[in-house]
């Protein structure tokens, strides 16, 4: 998959390869388009597999997150439970901001909460969703974690 950004569309190209993503993409942003915290669809190709959505800003990091931001992405999870969708992949790279509000993208390998349960995933790594505030605030105000491949972390405390 490969992406053209310019301020006001986002394309995403996805090869024949990977057409369930394409597909998966399209289900998730249509059964979540009532919520302003996802992209909308411009337009979709089906013949050439390009899925064009409205651009929303750019990667939170620590010169333009919300002051509230937590709060912001605790209730982006409850709206992703309430709708069952196991998002799988929140890190600072899909998490945007635009004026001042967050925006979450990327639902090309989300799954059910129901086929978590199954233990039917979409891609060989996941990142469960309720430790995404914690993963997030490390990597933008910490900037100490170059990979999502953190394993094990130890928070010594007095």
């Amino acid at each position: 998959m490969s992406t053209f950004v310019s301020k006001k569309v986002v394309k995403k190209y996805f090869t024949k390869k990977n057409s369930s993503h394409f597909l998966n993409e399209i289900y998730w942003l249509r059964k979540l388009k009532n919520y302003k915290f996802i992209p909308k669809i411009l337009n979709i190709d089906y013949e050439n597999l390009i899925l064009s959505v409205t651009y929303e800003g750019d990667r939170i990091s620590t010169k333009n997150k919300p002051y509230n931001w937590k709060k912001q992405l605790k209730l982006i999870l409850k709206q992703l439970k309430k709708n069952n969708c196991f998002h799988s992949d929140i890190k600072p790279e899909n998490l945007l901001v635009k004026k001042k509000k967050l925006k979450l993208i990327d639902f090309s390998q989300s799954i059910k909460f129901t086929d978590l349960e199954k233990n039917v995933f979409l891609k060989n790594r996941i990142f469960y969703d309720e430790y995404s505030i914690n993963r997030i605030n490390l990597s933008i105000n910490r900037n100490i974690i170059l990979s999502n491949d953190l394993r094990v972390l130890i928070v010594w405390e007095p």
